[in-house]
């Protein structure tokens, strides 16, 4: 066997591995594009994680988003959006005021509530807050469904 026909053989053989590669990596998207994430959305209490607060009317709640089927979504490629965010609450307006820190929004901006299903969602916390001051599990409020790529 001669150098050009080794080399040859070797080109043809890193052409079929990258069309395998190619064709895996297609596979690997189709099959978790399609999965369904099934996340528990929960809300609860927390300590001001900055300074104390001068007036009781204002609380922290920290809204945390885990995905329960993660496991299984990871092993088909995917990499589930997770996370939290602290937002102030005030007890007198029961409304949520706006986010605080770092962390993941799952609904509305940094900037505020940006649709009408926002503020739906920032009102139905408030209300849920109200009634459930420890705070709770809040999946049918935030009824979220990210875009997966």
């Amino acid at each position: 066997m001669s150098v050009t026909s080794i080399q040859a053989e070797i080109d043809r053989l890193k052409a079929e591995l990258k069309t395998a590669q190619i064709a895996e990596e297609a596979q690997r998207r189709a099959s978790h594009e399609g999965f369904a994430l099934q996340y528990q959305f929960t809300i609860t209490l927390e300590p001001h994680p900055f300074a104390t607060m001068w007036d009781d009317t204002i609380k922290v709640y920290r809204l945390a988003g885990k995905v329960l089927n993660a496991a299984e979504y990871r092993a088909l490629g995917g990499s589930p959006f997770e996370g939290s965010m602290s937002y102030y609450y005030n007890t007198s307006t029961h409304r949520l005021m706006c986010p605080i820190g770092g962390g993941s929004l799952f609904f509305a901006g940094s900037w505020g509530p940006q649709s009408a299903r926002d503020i739906t969602i920032i009102l139905a916390l408030g209300k849920f807050l109200a009634e459930y001051p420890e705070g709770g599990d809040v999946t049918s409020i935030i009824d979220y469904h990210p875009r997966r790529a």
